[in-house]
């Protein structure tokens, strides 16, 4: 192999593929990058066997080959030089590289034993504005759970059906819903990794492209972001029935202005640490109350003025997930909605947005 290219190409595919490299794994070839040269192109491949990663960067390939480089010394080398040309030519299984100023020779593997990344040939395809996409995917990370010993709540559902892509999300105490019209041809439902979609966002703010497409099977998804391929696993199982609790109507809203909601959530949560992070939630005629307490700080009231319909009432719910929700929406006013101090709440958008979008929070008891 023997190939010139860019500084600043290579670098920006060793920052995304070196990303998911797991350096302490048990099978040292898994601490590496796969480097394909091949017709005017190299192409960048990383697995940690879940999930992996595909990056072509333009080249001058004067002879086509492979190695396989160990990912964190490759990125840092490659990452601390200033010069613009960057030379790659293989020695057996080693790679030496050049610069006008600077020579290297790093130890490789065979690049034989380096895992073959999945290739998807299905119908299941469509293609979304990355912008749309990605928003609607950081409405619902917040309500995917972190506790790795229930595989289905750390993953999102992505399901296909009737011209139209629903996300979900829960870890059982709040839940989070999008729908986005889209054009596909067969329906499928699938749990996709959250750490899958965070690393597709993270990709997506490198290389800002301005589509995504997804292709799905029933076993793997592939994110294609311009330059790049993002191939994961999906995890396996039957994603809880969450509709049931999603409210049919609701009796009392309220409209207000996420900033506000925002900071008086963060002040009663200075004083709902020691008590679950449970806040209570007033409603009256023109504003929403939230209260809190702590038996060794004191209380604390804040009212935001509001636009309210229907009746008052008084609910209990995690200041935490609250803030998370808010947080979470792109808009700067929000509706809340409630039925009973033991039903959910319910907190989307105000208006007209570019989805339907809910996120639930289960209440507290009092």
């Amino acid at each position: 192999m023997r190939v010139s290219l860019l500084q600043q190409n290579i670098d920006t595919g060793l920052s995304i593929t070196s990303r998911i490299v797991q350096p302490t794994n048990s099978l040292p070839i898994l601490g590496n990058i796969l480097v394909l040269a091949k017709k005017g192109m190299v192409e960048l491949q990383a697995t940690n066997l879940e999930l992996s990663v595909r990056y072509n960067l333009p080249a001058k390939v004067e002879e086509e080959g492979s190695c396989s480089l160990p990912a964190r010394l490759f990125f840092d080398i490659i990452h601390s030089l200033n010069e613009d040309k960057i030379q790659l030519t293989s020695n057996k299984d080693n790679i030496i590289l050049r610069t006008d100023g600077f020579e290297a020779e790093m130890n490789g593997l065979n690049a034989s034993d380096f895992p073959q990344i999945p290739q998807i040939t299905t119908k299941n395809t469509i293609t979304l504005p990355l912008e749309v996409f990605v928003s609607s995917v950081e409405e619902i990370l917040p309500a995917v759970s972190i506790d790795e010993s229930r595989p289905i709540l750390a993953g999102v559902l992505v399901n296909i059906t009737n011209q139209q892509l629903l996300l979900a999300g829960t870890d059982s105490y709040r839940l989070a819903q999008n729908t986005l019209p889209i054009k596909s041809s067969e329906d499928i439902s699938v749990i996709v990794p959250a750490s899958t979609l965070s690393e597709v966002i993270r990709v997506a703010s490198i290389l800002s492209p301005e589509e995504v497409t997804i292709q799905l099977s029933e076993t793997e998804i592939i994110f294609e972001l311009g330059q790049a391929q993002i191939i994961s696993q999906l995890i396996e199982g039957q994603y809880p029935d969450y509709k049931k609790i999603i409210p049919e109507s609701s009796t009392t809203h309220v409209v207000l202005e996420k900033k506000e909601l925002i900071r008086a959530i963060k002040i009663a949560s200075l004083f709902s640490r020691e008590n679950a992070h449970s806040i209570e939630l007033v409603v009256d005629a023109k504003e929403l109350v939230i209260n809190s307490k702590a038996s060794d700080i004191g209380t604390n009231s804040s009212k935001i003025p509001a636009k309210v319909s229907g009746n008052p009432i008084s609910i209990n719910v995690n200041a935490r997930y609250l803030l998370d929700a808010a947080n979470a929406i792109k808009k700067d006013t929000l509706q809340l909605s409630f039925t009973d101090k033991l039903e959910p709440c319910v907190v989307k958008p105000e208006g007209k947005y570019h989805s339907e979008y809910i996120h639930i929070i289960m209440p507290l008891r009092s």
